[in-house]
């Protein structure tokens, strides 16, 4: 059995930091990743470019309902997405070297200081400056330097309405002069990059590497410094061993069961799959039988929303365009400010043929981002999990901004939560 310092169970956005912190301090590292290493630019899988390809990408499906419950695998070694049904709600997680990096709009900011009300005390917005400062030098948020006319005429909407100003949106890419240039280089971990073309498709994974995900830098620290990440590697259980633990998975690659010891583990593999290891390990007597009975009680997530709005007098052209360029920020009363939200774009949405598109080139996208309250409770069932999350309380933890791209006038604007009344010009570009 292979041993190490440290072993890391999922390779995302809070593994992945952890893990090339501890590589280069000496520590030998170990990162068990489920999912496979992504990125044309890289020379991997490249992502799903069109509706065929993402179908065929879906790693599993996982169904929670109270009379059936039962994990469906579909792609276990090449799938980018997997989908859960639990109690309500739908549930898609990344899977793949450097997690949800990979698929998320690059957002770079500090949360509010009112969020750390929900933390234990010793943690706070001073106490984590510092570390978010840290991540900042690695993934070099910057504003996109061009704008779109999309994006124009949302912020001018959006100052028209009294409690929301657009605020520059730092995001985890390297732009280069601008789309209009096509830059290459090599970053400061030897990976190759080519500068952000516009093309829509943070969501659904970057082929020219314009990303900083966790892939290309932090993992790569890892291998440098003579740590391993082992990809296609699924954890299934955590043991006692010897003042330290064995951690059980089984390697997709060949299907077989394998383990590696180390005398720390870090469980990092999402809100969902986390618990799921955890509460296997804690059932099984010569696992972690002595985890604290109040595992999976006050669960939380990140508190985000998505609404969708339809134009019929535009063509939004979804395949141009950063996929998050502006914040708007809703002033608030109580709190530093009550939430985020943005106008998205994704190459989804360019996707569909003709006819099909002709509605899909006029859907708005809005992301919301709010704060979550960690009132939930998640328990297992079998293959997948129980979740019971109190859906008022979300309601009222997050609202939503209703945008009307409607061709009545301006002048029909309201408070904040009420609509924007405003038409869309055709782009001069």
């Amino acid at each position: 059995m292979e041993s190490y310092d440290v072993v890391v169970v999922g390779s995302g956005c809070g593994g992945s930091p952890a893990a090339g912190n501890l590589a280069g301090a000496g520590a030998k590292v170990c990162v068990l990743e489920r999912g496979t290493w992504w990125g044309g630019a890289q020379g991997k899988l490249p992502f799903p470019e069109g509706y065929l390809q993402l179908l065929r990408s879906l790693r599993g499906l996982g169904i929670s309902l109270p009379f059936f419950k039962r994990y469906i695998p579909l792609n276990m070694k090449s799938g980018l997405f997997e989908l859960y049904f639990v109690d309500g709600y739908a549930i898609i997680i990344p899977c793949g070297v450097g997690g949800g990096s990979l698929v998320i709009g690059g957002f770079v900011d500090k949360p509010p200081a009112d969020i750390y009300d929900q933390y234990p005390a010793e943690i706070t917005s001073q106490e984590m400056g510092p570390h978010f400062q840290a991540v900042a030098d690695v993934v070099q948020p910057r504003v996109a330097p061009r704008s779109t006319w999309y994006q124009e005429t949302i912020d001018t909407a959006c100052e028209r309405t009294p409690g929301i100003r657009a605020i520059p949106q730092q995001t985890s890419m390297w732009y280069g002069d601008g789309p209009e240039y096509q830059e290459t280089r090599t970053n400061e971990y030897g990976r190759l990059q080519h500068s952000c073309q516009y093309r829509a498709d943070c969501l659904t994974g970057c082929n020219v590497g314009a990303k900083n995900s966790m892939d290309v830098n932090y993992l790569q620290s890892v291998v440098a410094n003579g740590g391993v990440v082992k990809h296609l590697c699924e954890v299934e259980l955590i043991r006692n061993a010897n003042g330290g633990y064995t951690v059980e998975y089984q390697d997709l690659r060949d299907n077989a069961p394998r383990s590696v010891s180390a005398p720390k583990v870090i469980v990092s593999a999402g809100a969902l799959n986390t618990a799921r290891i955890l509460f296997k390990s804690k059932s099984t007597q010569d696992g972690l039988p002595l985890l604290s009975d109040a595992l999976g009680r006050k669960w939380g997530f990140n508190g985000d929303r998505i609404g969708l709005r339809f134009t019929r007098h535009n063509h939004l052209g979804h395949g141009y365009g950063t996929c998050l360029f502006r914040y708007m920020e809703v002033e608030s009363n109580r709190r530093e400010f009550e939430y985020h939200f943005f106008a998205c774009r994704s190459s989804v949405l360019a996707w569909p043929p003709f006819p099909l598109r002709w509605f899909s080139d006029r859907i708005m996208a809005f992301l919301s981002l709010s704060r979550e309250e960690p009132i939930g409770i998640i328990s297992p069932a079998g293959d997948v999990v129980d979740i019971d999350y109190p859906f008022l309380r979300i309601w009222h933890s997050m609202p939503l901004l209703l945008i009307d791209v409607s061709q009545a006038s301006a002048s029909r604007n309201r408070e904040v939560l009420h609509r924007l009344h405003v038409r869309l010009p055709s782009p001069s570009n």
